[in-house]
């Protein structure tokens, strides 16, 4: 644990900063340890849409630096994960625990459990997205603010 330690950082970024860019593959993933961060995805017409918010201690930002090229076969999430899918930038001055991409490899081959782990937060995440973006999709507008009021909540 101490050489993992020694080989994460602390980031303190801005306001508006990009910590990973669309079309990138970004090579580490970050958990917030304050601020918040929002992960969007750019539609065909260039328009920016937001996917997920996350807060301090969330594991989702872990994600842009598990791609199948950097943990081997066995690990299913495709070649990028959400590296180069979509972007994460800050919407408020906030501080990252960044972890190089070597690093989070080596937990998950050291403690399986954490991969485990990783996994049900990302399903959570993803049943979360897909149960906010189809009650928005068919909603009225009333509901659709209640939902995302709710989220960001």
């Amino acid at each position: 644990l101490r050489r993992f330690a020694e080989r994460c950082s602390v980031r303190e970024c801005e306001a508006g900063e990009f910590i990973a860019s669309e079309g990138h593959c970004a090579e580490g993933g970050f958990i917030p340890l304050t601020g918040r961060i929002s992960i969007m995805k750019t539609s065909m017409t260039g328009k920016e849409l937001i996917v997920a918010l996350l807060g301090p201690g969330d594991i989702v930002g872990l994600f842009y630096a598990l791609g199948a090229s950097s943990l081997g076969e066995e690990l299913l999430l495709g070649d990028d994960s959400l590296s180069g899918t979509t972007s994460a930038r800050t919407q408020v001055a906030s501080k990252l625990l960044w972890i190089p991409q070597s690093q989070i490899a080596f937990l998950l081959q050291e403690y399986p459990q954490l991969y485990q782990a990783i996994t049900g937060a990302l399903l959570r995440q993803l049943n979360i997205a897909y149960t906010l973006s189809s009650s928005l999709a068919h909603a009225r507008v009333e509901g659709r603010i209640m939902s995302t009021l709710l989220a960001l909540l």
